[in-house]
């Protein structure tokens, strides 16, 4: 009889580390899947606040004022994103639950690059001669 019980309470005692891996595991990927998202959400506002800044980049200077619309179908209302334009930077913000973002890139101007290449060109022509 004694056998009986012994034998009893060593499966009770597997069931109970099973519960108990079972636990760990379970927290485990609730924890990986909850840092997933949050790469994800950081990827998407990465992407919308890049996407912003592009098209402020290559707007020219009136079109500049208005405000650019940011679409992007992940980003429900969790998000802030941000556009500001100076003479010279065009700077995206994205803020999240607990990230920051900041996206800064000069602004598209091909007049002024032509204008340095021919004042190159003529500065290189000027020391030659």
């Amino acid at each position: 009889m004694a056998g009986y019980f012994i034998n009893k309470r060593l499966k009770a005692s597997y069931t109970i580390e099973a519960a108990y891996v079972m636990a760990v595991v379970l927290l485990s990927l609730a924890a990986m899947i909850l840092a997933v998202y949050q790469i994800h959400d950081e990827t998407a506002c990465a992407m919308a606040v890049q996407q912003a800044v592009e098209k402020l980049t290559h707007l020219e200077e009136e079109d500049r004022e208005r405000d650019i619309p940011v679409r992007n179908v992940y980003l429900k209302d969790a998000y802030d994103i941000w556009t500001e334009a100076d003479a010279i930077n065009v700077t995206g913000k994205g803020t999240g639950r607990s990230w920051k973002l900041e996206i800064t890139t000069k602004k598209y101007d091909p007049e002024r690059f032509l204008r340095l290449v021919s004042m190159a060109e003529e500065g290189i022509l000027n020391n030659r001669e």
